[in-house]
């Protein structure tokens, strides 16, 4: 099954197990799952806990995470990326980019990148918080191609649960009180790969930014995820505009003070940001990056 299709394998349980398999070794699946679930073997304990269980060492193994048979299991993952959670989401966001386009697990950022790509096309994301968690799932799957390995859609309501749950993690959405949806934002995600860039204290042209983006998050404007996904809604995309959420994104950075925004004169190489009123900041032809080192 996919990463989605076991729904109950969240990031944060994923972790766990792996945490747990770095620091004692090779396991049984029976001493995996009573390490995760203490009590899960009890007769009295039912199959419903024991089944979450097996979904999250699903999940893990869907990753690549855990190696082993039915009666052993173990992980490679070196302990120090297990050492907390920003170096967990970096190590789980780099797999996901690094799979085949035929990967089951794919649709994590392919649905996130149909994302960009229909906000883009719409002028705006506003759309994505008027739709059902079953509305949002049936405009998403019909925009992504084949099937799940277990037969069924891509995406589907429970699935867009699960799927909201990973972008949190990973730094692509912002958690929102019950009974809000997550809020979706890549900021997190690409002030961690700037940062991971070594890019701190350079002035970059407003294009190489933007590819040096695209080649770290493929499911951003220019990425090749975005561009599939906007091939697929048969909408040709500019260079010269960028996504609402992207446009959102750096200018969060630029008030944060990561990043500034600059443009200077006329320039022909000016990229525009999505339309905002409330910001002084509409387009730019170069990015200071700053040199203060940040978590």
């Amino acid at each position: 099954m996919s990463l989605l299709s076991n729904t109950q394998g969240s990031p944060e349980r994923v972790w766990s197990a792996l945490a747990g398999l770095a620091f004692l070794g090779e396991q049984s699946r029976e001493e995996l799952e009573a390490l995760l679930n203490p009590g899960s073997l009890k007769p009295d304990a039912g199959l419903v806990k024991i089944e979450n269980v097996r979904q999250v060492i699903g999940a893990a193994s869907s990753l690549g995470a855990v190696s082993g048979d039915r009666l052993a299991t173990h992980t490679e993952v070196d302990p120090a990326t297990l050492a907390n959670a920003a170096s967990v989401a970096d190590w789980m966001h780099d797999k996901l980019v690094s799979l085949p386009s035929d990967s089951k697990d794919a649709v994590v950022l392919e649905a996130y990148a149909w994302l960009i790509g229909r906000s883009a096309q719409a002028g705006s994301a506003n759309w994505i918080y008027e739709l059902t968690a079953d509305g949002f799932a049936d405009a998403a799957a019909a925009g992504l191609v084949g099937d799940d390995d277990d037969g069924g859609k891509k995406m589907n309501s429970s699935k867009v649960v699960a799927w909201r749950r990973w972008l949190v993690f990973l730094g692509l959405a912002v958690p929102m009180p019950s009974p809000w949806f997550a809020q979706m934002s890549p900021t997190g995600r690409l002030a961690r790969e700037l940062a991971r860039a070594d890019v701190r204290g350079t002035t970059l042209a407003a294009d190489a930014f933007l590819e040096n983006l695209a080649q770290r998050m493929p499911y951003l404007d220019r990425g090749t995820l975005f561009l599939q996904a906007c091939r697929r809604l048969e909408w040709p995309p500019t260079d010269r505009l960028l996504s609402p959420l992207l446009s959102a994104a750096l200018r969060e950075l630029h008030d944060e003070g990561r990043i500034e925004l600059q443009q200077l004169g006329d320039s022909r190489d000016v990229v525009s940001l999505a339309s905002d009123p409330t910001h002084p900041v509409a387009g730019f032809d170069r990015v200071v990056i700053s040199g203060e080192r940040r978590s």
